[in-house]
């Protein structure tokens, strides 16, 4: 029995600040479905429900008891506990969500669908005994905030920049830490890129567009002594510079060298690989330490249309 009840309540539910409400003169309007709501409050300047919307609300449910009497089978008002829900665009037919992306925040109304259908979306193997049968259960519901994808996107973007500054600021212990203990003087960047220059030039520098030729070695911050790839007996690296054909740190640091000065850039993790592992010696939110050599700059190229 209490299984069942659970269950017929829960059937339209997904798994918080009470708002008054004006009231106004409503309507009884009833949906294909055969379920029927009435807007008891409207503010339809407030946020709209829409698909993707993260919905809290208060709801009270009533039922009809076989012998004509109402009967509350279960209301979130007396320990304030809100119901949280995702609406979706295309809600069973014969719910109570049915109407729910008719409604905004603030909005009050009063949902009637069939016990019937509920217990038929619930496959309830018979009609539970304290529910009369061909009657209405009644929800009624307050909606009290109404988050929409684009509040989720924010929250999503203020996490990450908010792990970002945690990445950053340990990342820049670790380089200021390891440049003490090795004696060296490096200067940094906005960003957080660090760079020493152990031979400088007049040479020039390269600009964004420019093609830029580099001898390089690779190791870890975090194992300085082990090579990880070098160029330096082999032909130099090329590539374009600012056009993202390279990790950012390369892009922000290559430009700080100028033709035929050497030096090292230390790049963060989060300007260089991030939280990808690249393959089997370059770990996940590892900081790289390059030796750099900048051979040549040159523009680049253009091919004609003819």
């Amino acid at each position: 029995m209490l299984k069942h009840l659970y269950a017929l309540l829960s059937a339209a539910l997904f798994p918080a600040l009470p708002i008054s409400c004006d009231q106004f003169t409503s309507t009884v309007a009833k949906l294909p479905s055969g379920v029927r709501y009435e807007i008891l409050s409207q503010h339809p300047d407030s946020t709209a429900i829409t698909d993707g919307s993260l919905v809290s609300f208060h709801l009270q449910v009533k039922g009809t008891t076989p012998s004509g009497n109402d009967t509350i089978l279960q209301t979130t008002y007396p320990f304030n506990t809100p119901i949280l829900y995702r609406p979706i665009k295309n809600p069973p037919k014969g719910s109570f969500m049915e109407p729910f992306l008719l409604l905004h925040k603030g909005d009050s109304a009063r949902i009637w669908v069939p016990a019937d259908s509920v217990v038929k979306q619930i496959s309830m193997p018979e009609f539970p005994e304290y529910l009369k049968p061909g009657s209405d259960i009644e929800y009624t519901v307050t909606i009290l905030d109404v988050k929409t994808p684009d509040y989720f996107k924010k929250q999503f973007e203020q996490m990450q920049q908010q792990q970002r500054a945690q990445v950053e600021q340990s990342e820049r212990a670790q380089i200021r830490e390891y440049l003490k203990k090795n004696g060296l003087k490096a200067d940094s960047t906005e960003n957080g890129l660090y760079y020493i220059k152990e031979v400088t030039t007049d040479g020039p520098l390269a600009q964004a567009g420019d093609v830029v030729s580099v001898y390089y070695s690779l190791q870890l911050l975090a194992k300085p002594d082990t090579l990880i790839e070098s160029n330096k007996d082999a032909q130099p690296f090329e590539f374009v510079l600012g056009k993202g054909e390279v990790i950012k740190g390369w892009d922000e640091g290559i430009a700080l060298f100028r033709k035929g000065e050497k030096g090292k850039l230390i790049v963060p993790s989060y300007l260089g690989y991030g939280a990808r592992r690249m393959g089997e010696a370059i770990p996940p939110n590892s900081i790289l330490i390059f030796d750099i050599e900048i051979v040549d700059i040159r523009k680049e190229k253009k091919i004609e249309k003819e």
